[in-house]
């Protein structure tokens, strides 16, 4: 009778864990019968962390667009070959001589791929012009970016996303985002709505046709004049009174000579004169160090993917191909990297199409046993590098991109994922800590759907829910 007790209690134990491996996966697939895949397209894969198995995995190796899960492979990339240590810096040097007060000689602000630098970041540069003492400057304003190619959009990138600000041009020489911010809202009926940009500057023009009229609805248009290439905004439409303050905001063109423009504006700002022109530097040669600016590797990590910032993906991918590639950066030099990385997954780069960083290309065609792949790398192989790479993941309920999602769900504070959205996609990959302590990485993509996204964000939030209960 004991022999049989002892033999008993374990099928017993054994069972009941059988028992909520199934009825977990029958509360995914309860949700996968969502009429919405009746022409739609999802492919889920879960791997358990901690005890190192697969929980639940749908059409895992079916190729969709991974949209911004893009940058998770981009990210990973620039940790493992970068290093935690690496920065992005811009130089601003000099030529000529610095007599009295007059700077004579040219400026010349060598391009470091820096996309998170901001007006407010020049201050600095004002700050060590002003201890030199100079107050004048005989010379001109030039960019060096010879160290990217000219290609200022990525492959496959859509035309009609310009002059959208999460489509920036690209440069080696990026401020503000490339972008413009245009504040708005209701005046007087029959008057003009009030407009404010961000940063006030004349380096671009505007019209502004926007009324404010007695009607409960508005019309409103604005945009840039992509189509005939210029910085000039549109304003346009009727504006309600009952309408509040809002903004939005447009990719700006030539982001080198919007840095220079802005730049010669803060000397004028502080009372340094300058005349000269604004331009690019042709010929590159050594010159003298007026300041320098750093910008940390994982500060851009971070805000790559907790804001999913398109900019800052596709100059970590430059990045890469510039460090060490002795040629001008660009895209497909840097997807080497990608593929280098993909190869240490056990993974064959040819059997995927990756053609920027960001994902914003509809060309790029990932998996997501692929995700999951790289999440299980990170996690066993690279335990400093996971820990970076999962901090600056969006959480769920908290920050980033999932800040108002799964909000009143145990998911909240539980899930640590990148989200993705380019049209007729929705993604999300990342890791979950579950109810009973486990880890959990998981990949979610969604495809060709018709309507917009929000449905299927709601479907990816109930499998996280289901996840965040898995034991």
């Amino acid at each position: 009778m004991k022999k049989i007790l002892l033999i008993f209690f374990p099928l017993v134990i054994f069972s009941s864990f059988s028992l909520h491996a199934q009825n977990f996966s029958n509360q995914i697939e309860e949700i996968l019968e969502d009429s919405l895949f009746q022409s739609s397209q999802i492919a889920v894969d879960v791997y358990d962390l901690t005890k190192r198995e697969y929980v639940y995995r749908k059409n895992e190796n079916l190729l969709l667009h991974p949209a911004s899960n893009m940058k998770l492979l981009t990210t990973a990339a620039s940790l493992i070959y970068l290093g935690i240590e690496e920065k992005f810096t811009t130089n601003f040097l000099h030529t000529g001589s610095i007599i009295d007060s007059v700077l004579t000689g040219d400026i010349i602000i060598e391009a470091g791929f820096d996309p998170m630098f901001k007006t407010s970041d020049l201050d600095s540069l004002i700050l060590k012009l002003q201890e030199k003492g100079i107050k004048k400057i005989n010379g001109n304003l030039l960019a060096d970016i010879s160290n990217i190619d000219s290609l200022y959009f990525g492959r496959g990138w859509m035309w009609d996303d310009n002059p959208n600000s999460y489509m920036p041009y690209l440069s080696s020489l990026n401020i503000n985002k490339n972008s413009l911010k245009i504040y708005y809202e209701p005046a007087i009926i029959g008057e003009t709505a009030a407009v404010k940009f961000e940063p006030e500057s004349d380096y671009y023009t505007f019209e502004n046709k926007l009324i404010t009229t007695s009607e409960d609805t508005s019309n409103i248009k604005i945009t840039r004049d992509w189509l005939g290439e210029r910085n000039h905004i549109f304003i346009h439409g009727d504006i309600s009174y009952k309408r509040k303050n809002d903004s939005v905001k447009v990719n700006i063109k030539y982001p080198h000579l919007y840095f220079l423009h802005l730049l010669s504006e803060k000397f004028s700002k502080n009372g340094i004169s300058f005349s000269g022109n604004l331009d690019v530097l042709n010929v590159a040669e050594k010159h003298d160090t007026l300041y320098q600016l750093h910008r940390s590797l994982l500060e851009v990590i971070n805000e790559t993917n907790k804001e999913s910032d398109n900019l800052c993906a596709e100059m970590l991918l430059r990045k890469l191909s510039r460090k060490f590639l002795n040629t001008s950066a660009s895209a497909k030099n840097g997807l080497q990297f990608i593929d280098s990385l993909v190869i240490k997954l056990g993974r064959k780069p040819k059997q995927f199409v990756f053609a920027d960083g960001s994902g914003l290309s509809h060309y790029n065609l990932s998996s997501v046993s692929l995700i999951t792949d790289l999440l299980k790398y990170l996690y066993y192989d690279h335990p400093l590098i996971y820990g970076y790479f999962f901090n600056s993941l969006p959480i769920a309920g908290v920050d980033g991109t999932l800040e108002k999602r799964m909000v009143n769900s145990k998911a909240f504070a539980s899930v640590y994922a990148k989200t993705g959205t380019i049209s007729g996609v929705s993604t999300l990959s990342g890791f979950v800590k579950t109810e009973s302590d486990r880890m959990l990485a998981f990949s979610i993509f969604i495809q060709n759907f018709a309507d917009s996204s929000k449905n299927t964000r709601v479907i990816q939030d109930k499998i996280c829910n289901i996840l965040t209960g898995y034991k």
